[in-house]
């Protein structure tokens, strides 16, 4: 793992397979743990959420939180818990009966106290009880507020029987829209987290990778987003056929385009004769057909 990171970042050479034009960048390794390549993932997800949440009617941010773990105490099953958690909850009456579908993310942050994972997931929920009726219009603020309370208990009762805890839980509900919603959902450990971090970090990262960090499901999961269409790396000769001078060996590199260039040239010399052949043959064709009128 610290061998990957460290070689995040590194000088490369891109070799162009048409001319050979030399092109300087840098390695990466995509983790979503890297403080260098994590916002770049974070960016690209961003417009992936807000497609997705733009296609939900009534989107509902939810937070939902388990107890803090010891820094001592942190193992790949730290994330996983959380999931079978968020699992056990989607089967539960009050969520199936009013959630469509939406997205997660998971989140790791240092409380001071311990590490805290979290889930953020904004769902296509219009009403999110099951016993509390759904708020009407010409209702005062004080019988609004006590149907807040009413949906926030029962939310956070099923989140205690999904998880199996009765204490130090948090729940919160808001509305939102796609872009706050994918600010939210794109990071699962931000860069200024990552750097606040105690104990031992590769613990932290390997919990990390052992489980989906952002996920549609529901009806939001059959929704279409565009491919990404990133603009190719072009050569000043306007090619975008590349290859890693460390993998080949810049002497080898150097002979294929040689090779290459050698016959490119023999196939244009060629095209260049057979297009001067057909034109003294359509000229003989001229004069004979002049001399027969």
């Amino acid at each position: 793992m610290a061998a990957r990171l460290r070689k995040c970042g590194q000088p490369m050479s891109l070799w162009c397979q048409e001319c050979g034009h030399e092109h300087t960048c840098e390695t990466k390794c995509s983790r979503k743990w890297c403080p260098s390549c994590a916002p770049k993932r974070g960016n690209a997800r961003a417009d992936r959420l807000r497609v997705l949440i733009g296609s939900m009617r009534w989107p509902l941010h939810v937070t939902l939180t388990v107890p803090n773990i010891a820094y001592g105490e942190c193992s790949r099953g730290m994330m996983r818990d959380l999931m079978v958690a968020f699992r056990r909850l989607r089967r539960l009456q009050l969520w199936k009966l009013n959630v469509k579908g939406g997205v997660y993310g998971m989140e790791v942050t240092d409380s001071g106290n311990g590490y805290h994972p979290h889930l953020h997931v904004v769902i296509d929920c219009r009403w999110l009880a099951l016993h509390t009726k759904a708020p009407v219009g010409g209702e005062s603020k004080e019988q609004l507020k006590s149907k807040y309370k009413a949906a926030a208990e029962e939310l956070q009762a099923a989140w205690q029987f999904a998880t199996g805890f009765n204490e130090h839980l948090s729940i919160k509900s808001r509305r939102c829209d796609s872009n706050a919603a994918s600010e939210i959902l794109k990071y699962a450990l931000k860069s200024e987290d990552a750097v606040k971090l105690q104990g031992r970090l590769g613990d932290v990262f390997r919990a990390m990778d052992a489980v989906r960090m952002c996920q549609p499901f529901g009806s939001v999961r059959g929704v279409k987003v565009p491919t990404d269409q990133t603009r190719k790396l072009m050569c000043p000769n306007g090619h975008s056929e590349w290859q890693c001078a460390k993998t080949i060996g810049r002497e080898k590199l150097r002979i294929q385009w040689d090779e290459r260039r050698r016959l490119r040239l023999e196939i244009r010399a060629r095209d260049e004769a057979r297009a001067e052949r057909e034109r003294l043959v359509i000229e003989m064709l001229n004069e004979r057909l002049k001399e027969s009128v």
